[in-house]
């Protein structure tokens, strides 16, 4: 579940950067708004960052687990 979250919350993220940046390129200056489909990069990153943490602590509890059966 947690690769599931992460790679789509990356995968949404290219989507976009890839519509912010086509914009930049049309219109020949940065767009300062965030650009087209804002909500859905920063429901990405929200995602990816999310399944980050859930991985970071699961991974302690596991190490944490370890340690206290092989004592």
């Amino acid at each position: 579940m947690q690769i599931a979250l992460s790679s789509t919350g990356f995968v949404l993220s290219l989507y976009w950067f890839g519509a912010f940046a086509r914009q930049c390129w049309r219109q020949g200056e940065l767009v300062l708004d965030g650009g087209p489909l804002f909500c859905v990069g920063l429901t990405g990153a929200g995602l990816f960052a999310f399944a980050w943490l859930w991985g970071l602590v699961s991974g302690l509890q596991i190490r944490r687990s370890s340690r206290k059966s092989n004592l």
